[in-house]
């Protein structure tokens, strides 16, 4: 992974290593901006780094990618909730890695590789055993929302990144993009995964399930 991020100018490496205690030295003690972590750290679970990390952040911005294998896919929905700005599972290009880091950077939650259908689908099967009641804040906030903004919620709801929301609507992905800022700023959110919360509790998840 360093090599992939090394290979893009605007990334500067800053170091690497497999030991949860060293990782956690130098995120401490450098103006780290992301940290692409995986889960077989020695010393120090990966779990905890995050959970330290996460609990820093209301000194420091340091944005954490975890990287999950196919084999361990199943703990998305753990380190999603510990606080990780995103997740990538199993096999991903150089651009895919990029792509995450600039995202977080930008102050997006990034879901890749089959991180958005496993949290879609854990949302399911919430919805299907135990169907949300919304409070009355959600859905007046809900009702003021524009048709195109709600169909935009929607789609991304059920999966679908930005790009492909673009394409389903034959729309540009900046007016996407500008769509998803006012949608987060309306609904009182701060990433993709607040607007997907949002649509399980408004029962839009469930409508379309």
């Amino acid at each position: 992974m360093r090599t992939q991020l090394e290979a893009e100018a605007s990334v500067e490496s800053v170091t690497s290593t497999d030991s949860g205690i060293a990782a956690m030295i130098e995120v401490t003690s450098r103006s780290v901006d992301v940290m692409v972590l995986g889960l077989n750290l020695r010393g120090l679970s990966s779990s905890e780094v995050l959970r330290r990390v996460m609990a820093e952040k209301a000194t420091r911005e340091c944005r954490v990618i975890v990287v999950l294998t196919r084999e361990e896919a199943a703990a998305t929905e753990d380190v999603l909730r510990l606080g990780a700005d995103g997740v990538i599972v199993d096999q991903f290009t150089a651009e895919d890695l990029c792509y995450a880091v600039r995202g977080v950077v930008a102050g997006h939650m990034v879901l890749m590789g089959g991180a958005a259908d496993r949290l879609v689908g854990w949302f399911r099967s919430v919805a299907e055993s135990s169907p949300p009641e919304p409070a009355e804040t959600d859905t007046a906030a809900l009702h003021a929302l524009t048709a195109r903004e709600r169909e935009i919620l929607e789609l991304v709801a059920h999966g679908n990144s930005t790009e492909e929301v673009a394409g389903l609507l034959a729309i540009g992905v900046t007016t996407v993009r500008t769509h998803l800022h006012r949608l987060r700023y309306k609904l009182g959110v701060r990433d993709r995964a607040g607007l997907v919360s949002y649509a399980f509790r408004t029962g839009l998840m469930v409508t379309a399930a």
